[in-house]
């Protein structure tokens, strides 16, 4: 994790000697750093299962859903110094093109937004590393990032109003703005961290019955 903070943080200080510091090249870095850096509690899991820890963690006094439950309060620690770092990049600098319909919010507000979408990002992996035979999170991750990056858009773009921005801000001006985003926002994480949690479980569950293979 230390290398992978080094290596991104010696980017970004390319990126400033060379005059390219703009919200345009760093804010971008800094996002994308930080989902790699997501994928690390996942890669640990799979890592377990490889080198067969696993049987020593499962020796431990704890039960299942607490073992799952350590492994998710991990998942939340490697995107928070990126996300911060976003959160100043995004007061500091000027925003992308993409993100203009996003100025009136504020900076705190939407680098909480990325962790939170990041750390469900990382319980969904690391609940995919321990529910299925996986030899690396690369086709998990592409496909997150294929779902977001792509599909995502396409979906807005199709179904949505033909200009989301102002839609976005108008919506932002009603009384029940508040209200209404507390509440997607709960149920979609409660939703998701449930599903992620309970695949998790049932993983480590199945792990712990399997038939004993040879080193």
């Amino acid at each position: 994790m230390s290398r992978l903070y080094l290596v991104w943080g010696g980017l970004l200080a390319a990126f400033a000697v060379l005059g390219s510091g703009s919200g345009e090249m760093i804010l971008p870095l800094i996002v994308g750093g930080t989902a790699a850096a997501t994928l690390q509690v996942a890669r640990t899991v799979l890592r377990d299962k490889v080198e067969r820890t696993m049987e020593f963690l499962l020796s431990l006094p704890a039960s299942v859903p607490e073992l799952v439950l350590a492994r998710f309060a991990a998942a939340a620690l490697p995107p928070l110094p990126g996300c911060i770092a976003s959160g100043i990049a995004i007061a500091l600098l000027p925003l992308p093109a993409e993100l203009q319909s996003m100025g009136g919010i504020a900076a705190f507000t939407l680098a909480f937004s990325l962790w939170l979408l990041l750390t469900l990002m990382g319980w969904c992996l690391s609940a995919a590393a321990w529910a299925f035979d996986l030899k690396s999170m690369t086709w998990p991750f592409v496909g997150l990032g294929v779902g977001v990056l792509f599909i995502l858009p396409w979906a807005i773009r199709t179904f949505g109003p033909d200009d989301p921005g102002q839609s976005f801000r108008w919506f932002l001006g009603q009384p029940f703005a508040g209200v209404a985003i507390a509440a997607a926002v709960t149920v979609l994480v409660t939703a998701t961290a449930a599903a992620a949690f309970l695949l998790a479980c049932r993983g480590v569950a199945r792990y712990a019955v399997r038939p004993e293979e040879p080193l």
